[in-house]
């Protein structure tokens, strides 16, 4: 069985000094930078990706 997501990304450089989000809800909140690898193709390596993600969902 498959499974749909959609997963959403922006990026940008940016003084951080001047970063605002609505999507921090509280004080403490948490950001992660997940360095990825990638194909010779340009193609995300699913694998590392995926061991990321189960960093993130510890």
């Amino acid at each position: 069985m498959y499974h749909q997501h959609l997963h959403r990304f922006v990026f940008g450089v940016v003084d951080t000094n001047k970063v605002v989000s609505n999507e921090f809800k509280k004080s403490g909140s948490k950001v992660y930078i997940l360095k990825t690898k990638y194909t010779e193709e340009l193609i995300p390596d699913f694998e590392d990706l995926k061991e990321n993600y189960e960093i993130i969902h510890k």
